[in-house]
């Protein structure tokens, strides 16, 4: 999963705004996922384990429905 990637980089720091165009580019093609699929548990829980600096640039970054979940996260 490519956000896991970037924190793992990262060393858990904010996203850059190439991050946040990056995760636009692969996730706000989705319409929905299914909430019982594996990947949206999986996109729950990486949610559910960033700080809220990075939660509000997801949710602010306009990223269709991730920045959905990330802003319900704050």
């Amino acid at each position: 999963m490519f956000i896991k990637k970037v924190l793992a980089e990262k060393n858990k720091e904010t996203f850059t705004k190439e991050h946040l165009d990056k995760l636009r580019d692969d996730y706000g093609k989705l319409d929905k996922i299914d909430p019982m699929s594996p990947t949206y548990k999986k996109l729950i829980s990486f949610l559910d384990n960033l700080d809220k600096a990075n939660l509000k640039l997801i949710a602010d970054g306009k990223i269709k429905f991730l920045s959905m979940l990330a802003n319900r996260r704050l």
